[in-house]
């Protein structure tokens, strides 16, 4: 395997009163901004028809967890609902609640929203992952019901069949046709040849995890390995089925955050995970080669984009 590591890392970034990192917002949909939202590396394929909707009226991203907000008529409810169904994750989990929401954004603008998109990542996600869990740490979305709405909005939405709902209103007939699958923990650990734990960090690599579906062309992305090795993920007893039978497949993927998943990289066998932490036997990979280049402006001088915020990195 061959790898050469240059990466671009852009970002907006603002100092929040109170607390520490990474924030940035956005006022309004796409249409009144300079360039169209685009898909991060992190999001599950199909999200981004969600942000691009023309209903949304606000996002943050903070540290690496996003959230998208939207002012939506019924049939563009009934249209983000549907998209969100669509996207390539396990679990679609929608949420009734009762209240109409208004926030403020980053800006001190005023903003009411009925539905909210809410995307898990960066240090948030990485510090809920610590703990042992039967989690899938996806995507949710939220659907806030004013007591003023009309009640025939429930005889429109035709809620997809893979949709997991969750109603908090109690006068609302809504039900999905689906409910939260029962998963187990289970275990894994992947080392590089030599029994050195994968990935080093010095090493700037990412290890990445893809659950594939047979006759499903994009695959499912699942986490990330940690800096000793492991890597615990959620598992129903139905999806350890289709992984003992072949109907579905783990990959292991190395690379950095911009490395796309293949259905045909490392596979993790299940025989190579274990309720039992400490029973797990580690798979080994190969550990990639390294090629240094670097990059220059035509004067010279190194190529750094924006002094502290934004940076090219080669290496």
């Amino acid at each position: 395997m061959r790898l050469i590591i240059i990466s671009i890392v852009t970002a907006t970034v603002s100092f929040v009163q109170g607390g520490y990192g990474f924030v940035t917002g956005q006022m309004g949909p796409d249409s009144a901004q300079k360039h169209p939202t685009g898909a991060q590396p992190g999001w599950p394929m199909g999200m981004i028809k969600l942000p691009r909707r023309e209903s949304r009226v606000y996002s943050i991203w903070e540290n690496g967890t996003e959230n998208f907000y939207f002012k939506a008529n019924p049939a563009e409810i009934n249209e983000l609902i549907h998209m969100f169904s669509e996207m390539r994750t396990r679990d679609h989990a929608l949420w009734i609640k009762a209240g109409d929401q208004r926030d403020k954004s980053m800006s001190g603008e005023k903003y009411p929203y009925n539905v909210q998109l809410h995307v898990p990542g960066g240090i948030s996600l990485g510090m809920s992952r610590r703990k042992v869990r039967p989690e899938t740490y996806e995507p949710t979305l939220t659907v806030f019901l004013d007591s003023n709405d009309d009640p025939a909005f429930d005889d429109q939405i035709a809620l997809p069949d893979n949709i997991i709902l969750h109603n908090e209103v109690a006068h609302r007939p809504l039900q999905g046709k689906v409910t939260q699958p029962q998963r187990n923990v289970w275990h894994a650990r992947v080392q590089f040849d030599g029994d050195t734990p994968a990935p080093n960090p010095e090493d700037r690599l990412v290890m990445m995890f893809t659950l594939w579906e047979q006759g499903v062309e994009s695959g499912i992305k699942i986490g990330r390995v940690n800096h000793k090795g492991h890597f615990h993920l959620a598992l129903s007893d139905t999806e350890v089925e289709d992984l003992s039978s072949g109907n579905s497949w783990l990959t292991i993927t190395v690379g950095t955050w911009l490395t796309d998943a293949k259905p045909d990289d490392v596979r993790l066998s299940i025989n190579n995970l274990e309720r039992d932490r400490t029973k797990v036997r580690p798979v080994s990979i190969h550990k990639p080669r390294f090629y240094y280049g670097r990059i220059l402006f035509e004067d010279g001088l190194p190529a750094s984009l924006v002094p502290w915020c934004s940076r090219l990195i080669a290496s």
